[in-house]
């Protein structure tokens, strides 16, 4: 059974929470302010950067396998351009470690 850091979990639930604040609250704060490109920037980096964050802390908990497999997905988005063929990657390299283990 899987087992869950007390730190990892509380770096996710931060993270969820950002991210729904953000989102909740972007759209609000957009309205009332006047855009500035600086502020368009970061509403748009928002979602990366909690991404990044839950990504982070998965490849610190995980060990080798999943910094492997992060590794390929990561490589797979940048070669390709497409997200779906980076989570192919990072699957079949999590998959590749498992089967020659």
């Amino acid at each position: 059974m899987l087992e869950l850091d007390p730190v990892v979990l509380g770096a996710i639930l931060a993270t969820a929470a950002g991210t729904a604040a953000t989102r909740l609250l972007g759209p609000a704060l957009a309205a009332r302010f006047a855009r500035s490109p600086a502020a368009r920037r970061f509403f748009e980096a928002a979602g990366s950067a909690a991404l990044s964050a839950l990504v982070a802390a998965a490849i610190v908990s995980g060990g080798p396998k999943i910094a492997l497999a992060c590794a390929a997905a990561g490589l797979g988005m940048a070669i390709t351009g497409r997200t779906v063929l980076g989570m192919v990657a990072g699957m079949a390299a999590a998959a590749l470690w498992t089967a020659l283990a």
